[in-house]
């Protein structure tokens, strides 16, 4: 942000981490999907399983919110 011209105040930071924090926490658990659906399926196709794991992963958290 600094090489960009943009401040960070104190009152960003928290912000910032949160987002940093919640971006890594989601890569960490779509890889994991990805190697489960590789290993689940057992053929070979890396591609096939990086698409199921992205259509399935959050699909049990959306359908099981509560509706308004």
């Amino acid at each position: 942000m600094y090489m960009r011209g943009l401040g960070l105040d104190v009152k960003q930071l928290p912000v910032v981490a949160v987002g940093l924090a919640s971006a890594s926490t989601t890569g960490i658990y779509l890889i994991s999907r990805m190697c489960d659906e590789f290993q689940r399926v057992g053929d070979g196709d890396v591609q096939a399983a990086v698409m199921r794991a992205i259509l399935t992963t959050w699909r049990g958290d959306l359908s099981s919110s509560p509706s308004r």
